[in-house]
């Protein structure tokens, strides 16, 4: 699937990137994270959470006992929408067929939305409409087997440094609910 996406031309969006950037991580992971698109450095790289997001959430993942073995890390769209604006719904769509295809391979047992966008993306897929990120994070919904633990993007944490005890409250709930 990844020499699909880094030759996908379905949007416009290609035509900005540098690299499509794939999923990244174990192969039958437990923990199935979604952000909302590449950025700078996740562009220049090709690895998804690189930047300053990315430490955070990395931080945050070693901190509350969830190792990198334990999960996968992708995006709602794989190539970077230019200015780093918030993902067109129309892109969402196109790049969800991505998505889909790596939630059925890998089979997690969780997936962590990480903002508002890759929960509309997660949407898309499970057709049950969630209320917005920030008036849901910690909670927990079931969908085809699978945990649905919404979650705050790095970013909105990195922007508002109160919201890191509750970031950090979310993955502590996931290693409670994985080890039984």
């Amino acid at each position: 699937m990844n020499r699909i996406i880094r030759s996908c031309s379905n949007c416009a969006l290609y035509e900005h990137r540098k690299n499509a950037v794939c999923g990244n991580g174990s192969i039958s992971p437990e923990i199935f994270l979604i952000g909302e698109a590449p950025g700078k450095i996740e562009d220049e790289s090709s690895i998804p959470f690189s930047g300053r997001s990315g430490n955070l959430l990395r931080k945050s993942l070693d901190s509350t006992g969830i190792s990198e073995h334990r999960i996968y890390i992708t995006n709602s769209v794989k190539c970077r929408p230019p200015n780093n604006e918030k993902p067109k719904m129309e892109y969402l769509k196109i790049c969800n067929e991505y998505l889909k295809s790596e939630i059925e391979l890998l089979k997690p047992k969780v997936i962590i939305p990480l903002g508002n966008t890759s929960l509309t993306a997660l949407t898309l897929i499970t057709k049950v409409k969630y209320r917005n990120i920030s008036k849901i994070v910690g909670e927990k919904f079931q969908w085809n087997g699978i945990l649905i633990f919404p979650q705050f993007h790095p970013a909105a944490v990195l922007r508002d440094m109160k919201r890191l005890e509750k970031f950090d409250k979310v993955f502590l709930e996931v290693t409670k609910i994985l080890k039984n």
